[in-house]
């Protein structure tokens, strides 16, 4: 290690190399780089030509300042490093974070803040604050450990000014960088998991893409050698897989320490750190901040914790919070009944099994019931922590996850792993390239099912109550998966000893049975009749009754019980009829019985009767009634009123007046205009829904039979009245009340706005997301939608879609297509009757690129098969078109995967769309591509890569074959580093690529890059042994080819640690096994440097010689 110091005559001179214990107290500066020519470098000290530089400031300053704390040497990395050697070069990277570690004070000198105020107690209050935080400083890679490493770091403005330290600015620092307080206060970093380290180090930058890889080496204790030219993800791999073999020694060493020893105590550095940490800190997650392809075998909790947040979703409890409360003291008889308190007693576990099943018919309560038990059951497992409760409600109307058993598992284990945060541990199960599917692609099913298996058993002795309600509302396939699931469930519970008990409840059908368990049918039941007797009494207003009258008041209230056939909802809405028809209490008892002798006992009958018995805003009934049947989501009360309004109205703007209509009057007309049959939910959620899920099947079978039968044409029909509702909204003159800007504020920026024409247009923000969907709705069911996609307002949309968007990359440019846009929004059925002559692969300034990218990005199979479909109308029957889509489809039917994914951007400044494809490798479309006949197959991008390069890069064996088959591409093309395809996939370690490409004979084996590294060279240096074997093969290498830095395969290979490469090379008896490079290092010295055992002794073993000298005069 090299130190400055002043000389007594004041200036700067370096001394000799400090080693080991002999280096002596030091400072040492933390800085951002100007322009590489402003700064001190190690020649201009060795010329004397350092005053002559801008950056002769800082390190004058730090000289300064360590004469202020009585320190005689400083170090500055602009100048103490001969960064022409390279071996210097690497030693000092890897010493980087125990150099700052050990400085007895580390300055940070901030060019871009600047004060006239110093030494202030509260730091909040000084003037530099803002551009204290705002300072590049923070922004670059190598500072991270600039700023944890050093014991003592103080904070200094471009003027010297001291501004603080690290403990009195430690709010601020971990607010601007996101580093946990721990951290920065010293706490041993293996306390930290590898991608909470990743995290911190997310956002910053380096010159060189290698060094966001190098500038961590210390922050993970990792020591390796440098490869400048190797890029990022190489780099980071080779970290990854030091980190692999660490975590791999770590468990060895664990497992040998706990069948020899007890375990004991113990404090060490960082730097000496070698036990792993509790949240196993040493694994690497595959989906870092760096984005490396390569993956290892453990999932560390950063990644776990990631797929346990995609558990959650909106909606996870809005049916259970939005359900009305049991009544008074209604169903609380059935926390009495002996069967309940059978499937309580786990001594009689025998007997039901662990299941409890309610059934009844529609409207009985059942929901009402289940949410009493389940939340009796929380009540009484409060003060018990080994007691566990959960719940799902099954809503057929809400969301796919509300309404499917997945969203059932979902919301089990959110509230598993909420509720009992270790049992998180059951997700041990999963490897690493699981975890990372999960993390890219959702939950499945299946991983679902296997992960509440594994929870379960770790459940011990803590008991699992679980209710599930409206099995009916959820498809039958699935319930009857979800019951099977279940009892295999409960008996692996049993012979875990883990105490299960499982509570459903559902209509009579579909029909779904269990082999054991308690049923319970809830009209049969005394406590239920019981129930709707009080419910009769306390809502049928009478008043008080004469005592002649009080016998016709009991007949009557008798009558509504009998006629009931214990259907709650039958009672609910009679009553509401009937008090709503007779207001005055005087009026005769006698006419309100005879009243309901009219009234239909069945509820499908009542809902028609409730329909009809009045003529009044028959319109605006249906209109209501199909505009809640049909939208994408429930709707605000505010949204249907403004949607029936424009639906009724060709005058409304879908402006709201609060002074002319409040909202609680809002609320009354969704009521009055669906005559009771909808309501406004209770929760926070606020949104209209119909009183009951029979009131929806009633009005589908009812709306089917009046278009004779044809459900798809009424289905079409109805998201075609939302279709019209919201163009009608998009068309308003929305401007005459809000001020538009045009253009629109970042979206960042546009949150008052969005707010203020939300308040104002309550329908606008559905109508913009949702009126291209109700239009290919009604397309899907033979309604035609060509007229509407020729006349769409595409300009008017995209400005009012990117006002209600929140994130700037979301929204599209002016030129977007309409294509474009339903592909990524996956509306085939639009696609499909597209009418204008627009190519799928054509593209403009958009995301994604072409419109086919957009549907791949976003997963929208259905869209991409009608776009290639639509491609293929173009050609004549004969054309092979025809039959690669048909290839194609029926892949995309299976769930094809493709690696185009929603981080997917394309560059149509830099690559085409062919390049894009070979990149992913998707060999149906680059045929498909090539037989349009749009691009020749050897195009090149900005860089000069070639589709072949991609495929080569990427090891798309059959990609390649492809290309070499069309007998039109330039094997040997080489990009602007002089790499061919046959560089590119020896690098990267394709095999089957590399093989294809031997197999033509066209290829120049020894090529040499810009660097002068043959594909061999590449190969050995990333330690590509199966490459290397290939190549070697051939006898057509030359094994001892140099690069620039005189450097052969056998040194990179010995230098990288590769054992096994080293061994395929000395065996073909031609290397020069000593060949020295410009800094005078061997294989052997390099491999000894580097402590690399296996190799040395490989190398001893063929002769190499251990009395050659180095350039720094080191000899072995």
């Amino acid at each position: 290690m090299r130190l400055l110091k002043y000389n007594s005559a004041g200036q700067l001179s370096l001394s000799e190399n400090f080693v080991g214990d002999h280096i002596p107290e030091y400072a040492i500066l933390s800085h951002t780089w100007g322009a590489d020519t402003e700064e001190v470098t190690f020649q201009d000290l060795t010329y004397d030509t350092e005053r002559n530089k801008p950056g002769y400031k800082k390190i004058y300053f730090c000289g300064e300042q360590a004469r202020r704390d009585n320190l005689q040497y400083f170090w500055v990395d602009t100048c103490c490093i001969d960064k022409s050697n390279s071996t210097e070069l690497a030693e000092a990277i890897n010493s980087m974070f125990r150099w700052y570690h050990n400085a007895a004070k580390c300055y940070v000198y901030l060019s871009d803040v600047s004060t006239n105020d110093c030494n202030q107690v509260d730091p909040s209050s000084q003037s530099w604050q803002s551009s204290f935080r705002k300072s590049r400083w923070f922004t670059r890679g190598w500072t991270l450990q600039e700023l944890i490493a050093p014991r003592s770091l103080e904070f200094f403005c471009s003027n010297s000014r001291f501004l603080g330290d690290k403990k009195s600015l430690e709010r601020q620092l971990h607010e601007i960088t996101g580093i946990a307080v721990s951290a920065l206060q010293g706490t041993d970093l293996s306390a930290f998991s590898v991608n909470e380290r990743m995290l911190w180090a997310k956002s910053r930058e380096t010159k060189r893409e290698e060094d966001k890889v190098y500038s961590l080496l210390g922050i993970f204790d990792i020591y390796m050698p440098l490869i400048y030219g190797e890029g990022a993800n190489h780099a980071l791999k080779r970290l990854e897989e030091e980190l692999q073999k660490r975590s791999k020694k770590h468990r060895l060493d664990e497992a040998s320490t706990v069948f020899s020893n007890p375990p004991k105590r113990s404090k060490t550095l960082h730097s000496q750190s070698l036990v792993p940490s509790r949240n196993d800190s040493n694994s690497f997650d595959p989906e870092s901040p760096f984005s490396s392809e390569y993956t290892i075998p453990s999932a560390d909790t950063a990644t776990k914790q990631s797929i346990i947040d995609q558990l959650y979703f909106p909606k996870i409890d809005e049916r259970l919070t939005s359900l009305t409360a049991a009544q008074g003291k209604t169903c609380r008889w059935f926390l009495a009944k002996s069967e309940y308190i059978s499937w309580h007693n786990v001594a009689q576990q025998s007997d039901h099994g662990g299941f409890l099943w309610i059934k009844g018919n529609p409207g009985t309560g059942k929901s009402t019931l289940m949410k009493l038990l389940f939340e009796e059951a929380k009540l009484n497992a409060k003060s018990n922590p080994s007691k566990i409760t959960l719940s799902f409600f099954f809503l057929a109307r809400g969301t796919v996850e509300e309404k499917s058993t997945t969203g059932l598992y979902r919301s089990l284990l959110h509230q598993l792993f909420e509720k009992a945060v270790e049992l998180r541990g059951s997700l041990e199960w999963m490897t690493a390239d699981g975890v990372r599917v999960i993390e890219r692609n959702g939950w499945n099913e299946e991983a679902l099912k296997q992960t509440l298996r594994h929870t379960i058993l770790k459940l011990g002795n803590r008991s699992l109550m679980i209710f599930v309600d409206a099995l009916d509302e959820c498809n039958q396939n699935q319930a009857e998966g979800m019951v099977c699931f279940f009892e295999d469930l409960v008996e692996l519970a049993q012979i875990a000893q883990v105490q299960l008990q499982i509570c459903f409840s559902s209509r009579h059908y579909p029909t779904v049975t269990i082999q054991k368990g308690v049923e319970i049918i809830l009209e049969d039941e005394i406590g239920h009749t019981e129930d709707i007797e009080k419910y009769i009494r306390s809502k049928l207003r009478l008043g008080k009754s004469k005592p002649a009258e009080s016998k016709q008041a009991e007949l009557l209230r008798s009558e509504i019980l009998e006629k009931s056939s214990r259907i709650f909802l039958w009672v609910v809405l009679v009553l509401d009829i009937l008090n709503s028809e007779y207001p005055n209490t005087s009026i005769s008892i006698k006419e309100m019985r005879k009243r309901l002798k009219e009234i239909p006992p069945k509820l499908a009958d009542l809902f028609e009767m409730v329909l009809t018995r009045d003529e009044e805003n028959i319109e605006q009934l249906h209109a209501c009634l199909k505009l809640i049947l049909f939208t994408n989501r429930p709707l605000k009360p505010q949204e249907l009123y403004f949607a029936i309004q424009l639906n009724l109205n060709k005058e409304c703007s879908g402006y709201w007046d609060q002074e002319d209509v409040d909202l609680h009057q809002i609320k009354g007309f969704v009521r009055s205009s669906s005559k009771g049959l909808a309501e406004v939910t209770r929760n926070k959620a606020a949104e209209v829904q119909f009183i009951h899920e029979s009131v929806r099947e009633y009005l589908l079978d009812k709306y089917e039979s009046q278009w004779s039968g044809l459900s798809s044409k009424f289905i079409g029909h109805g998201h075609e009245v939302l279709r019209n509702c919201c163009l009608a909204q998009l068309n308003a003159p929305i401007s005459r009340e809000i001020d538009m800007p045009d253009p629109l504020p970042q979206a960042s920026k546009a949150s008052a706005l969005r707010e203020a024409v939300n308040l104002k247009f309550p329908f606008l923000g559905y109508s913009v997301l949702n009126t291209l969907y109700h239009s290919n709705s009604a397309q899907q069911n033979a309604i035609e939608q060509g007229d509407f996609l020729a006349e769409f307002p595409l300009q008017q949309w995209i400005f009012l879609n990117n006002l209600f968007e929140q994130f700037d990359i979301r929204r599209y440019k002016k030129s977007a297509s309409i294509l474009y846009i339903l592909a990524e929004r996956n509306l085939a059925d639009l696609i499909r009757i597209y009418p204008y002559s627009e190519s799928c692969f054509d593209f403009k300034d958009e995301r994604y690129g072409p419109p086919v990218f957009a549907a791949l990005a976003t997963d929208s199979n259905e869209a991409a098969q009608a776009l290639i479909r639509n491609e293929a109308k173009t050609k004549p029957p004969t054309s092979p078109l025809h039959n690669l889509c048909k290839q194609y489809c029926p892949e995309m039917n299976s769930s094809r995967q493709t690696s185009i994914k929603r981080d997917f951007t394309f560059l149509p400044r830099r690559r085409n769309v062919l390049s894009h494809i070979a990149e992913h490798g998707d060999e149906i479309l680059l045929l498909f591509l090539l037989d349009l006949g749009k691009y020749i197959p050897d195009i090149k991008d900005k860089n000069g890569r070639t589709p072949l390069w991609w495929a080569a890069e990427y090891g798309h064996e059959r990609v390649a074959k492809l290309l070499l088959d069309t007998g039109k591409v330039e094997i040997d093309s080489k990009d602007k580093d002089s790499h061919t395809p046959l560089f590119r996939a020896a690098a990267q370690g394709r095999e089957g690529v590399i093989k294809l490409l031997l197999d033509t004979g066209k290829v120049e084996i020894d090529w040499k890059d810009k660097d002068d590294r043959t594909p061999l060279l590449w190969a050995a240096a990333q330690g590509r042994e199966g490459v290397v074997k290939l190549l070697l093969d051939t006898g057509k290498v030359e094994i001892d080819s140099k690069d620039k830095n005189g450097r052969t395969p056998l040194w990179w290979a010995a230098w990288n640690g590769n054992k096994g490469v080293v061994k395929l090379l000395l065996d073909t008896g031609k290397v020069e096994i000593d060949s020295k490079d410009k800094d005078g290092q061997t294989p052997l010295s390099h491999a000894t440097q580097w402590k690399r055992e296996g190799i040395v002794k490989l190398l001893l073993n063929k002769g190499s010689n251990t009395n050659i000298e180095s350039r720094d005069k080191l000899t072995l």
